[in-house]
């Protein structure tokens, strides 16, 4: 076996820090242009099988493309390996090849049960831990991706009791369940703290500027708001005006709905807010719903289904209920964009794609640019990026 270098001795040890895995580790080495010897010593660590934990290393390498092509796909076999040989730690990067989108739970249960009916226990509890640690750490766009399968795991779901609990405020299992399988656009219900703290760090030189700051503060949100964010203000926009207009005509019980101008654009909408706005949206729409029994029991059938719930819309006649239904549709879409667009970024930085980074940061100088604003931004590169450390 080769001798390591001074750099990679750590490859060879059974035990490894969570600093030493992390992506600020991983994507230091490619910065210092010493992946290609990382990648050489991840490989010859794993050939001594007293040490599951070379499993674990190699599969993070692969998992950041460090000194070879990036294979998300190649390191979530090591890191199972590297549990099944038991790493503890390999549970966590698991988890978070669903978390961030890498993998998709469903393919990976569907081809592991295959044409079974009935499949070992163990599978069973690898994927209802998984499902766990979803419902548990908000990632609920795991569970929604696993809507077809639910009962499996959750065989006492109740989707009545799961609206009772949601629209009064009770954070049961059931509404839990009820929230994440209410819309196929909760698939991007993922990792909110870790993406808001990444956001906090690449729009650093946005706030950074206090002058920048003052300056969009003074203008009109609507005026300095990027593509994706319009989309949002006026489909919230939309959804409070027919709400009030069916409070008005129609008895509607009032729920708080947040004003379209009020939302914290700048610099990023956090994931968070979105998850408050998504629950305040779907209660009112229920509220709104009650009116209509038929209606309610149709549209609740579909509510994962955009094509038939547009058709839904189509054929409703009052126009104010028509336009609720649109608008809550259009929100799901905008805000699952938007959310999509910060999942990406944040994948991007992990595995040291920073031309990405840099183009939302430009497309923003851009943006206010053109809305007349004051600043001093740069053209950003690689080399100009704030620090981050997510």
């Amino acid at each position: 076996m080769s001798t390591p270098s001074e750099s990679f001795s750590t490859f060879y040890e059974s035990s490894a820090s969570p600093e030493e895995l992390s992506a600020t580790y991983w994507n230091d080495i490619k910065r210092r242009h010493l992946g290609h010897e990382a990648y050489r010593h991840a490989r010859l660590a794993v050939s001594d099988e007293a040490n599951p934990m070379a499993l674990l290393r190699l599969g993070r390498v692969l998992y950041f493309g460090v000194g070879t092509r990036r294979n998300a796909n190649l390191a979530h076999y090591f890191y199972k390996q590297a549990l099944r040989r038991g790493v503890t730690q390999a549970w966590q990067y698991i988890f978070e090849t669903y978390a961030d989108g890498t993998r998709h739970i469903a393919s990976d249960f569907e081809s592991e049960r295959g044409e079974a009916t009935t499949f070992p226990a163990a599978v069973r509890s690898y994927y209802r831990d998984i499902l766990e640690q979803a419902r548990q750490t908000g990632n609920y766009g795991i569970l929604s991706a696993m809507r077809s399968h639910i009962k499996i795991f959750y065989p006492d779901y109740d989707k009545q009791t799961g609206i009772s609990d949601f629209l009064n405020g009770r954070d049961t299992l059931h509404a839990q369940l009820f929230y994440s399988l209410s819309t196929v656009h909760n698939e991007k219900e993922r990792h909110h703290a870790h993406i808001d703290d990444f956001m906090r760090q690449l729009c650093r030189p946005l706030t950074d500027d206090a002058t920048l700051t003052r300056s969009i503060d003074a203008m009109d949100v609507d005026d300095v708001l990027r593509h994706d964010e319009g989309e949002l203000y006026q489909a919230l926009l939309h959804f409070e005006v027919s709400h009030a207009a069916l409070q008005k005509r129609r008895g509607v019980e009032d729920v708080d709905i947040p004003l379209p101008s009020l939302l914290p654009y700048f610099p990023f909408i956090p994931m968070e807010t979105f998850s408050m706005l998504r629950r305040q949206i779907l209660r009112c729409l229920l509220t709104a719903l009650d009116i209509d029994p038929d209606l309610r029991q149709e549209y609740l059938s579909h509510l994962h289904t955009d094509e038939y719930l547009v058709q839904i819309c189509e054929k409703e006649q009052d126009e104010d209920m028509q336009l609720l239904l649109l608008s809550f549709v259009e929100l799901q879409i905008d805000i699952e964009t938007i959310q999509l667009e910060y999942l990406t970024l944040y994948r991007s930085y992990r595995v040291g794609n920073y031309e990405r980074l840099c183009d939302y940061l430009n497309d923003y100088a851009s943006t206010l640019t053109n809305a007349g604003v004051t600043h001093h931004l740069p053209v950003f590169t690689p080399d100009n990026l704030p620090v981050i450390d997510a």
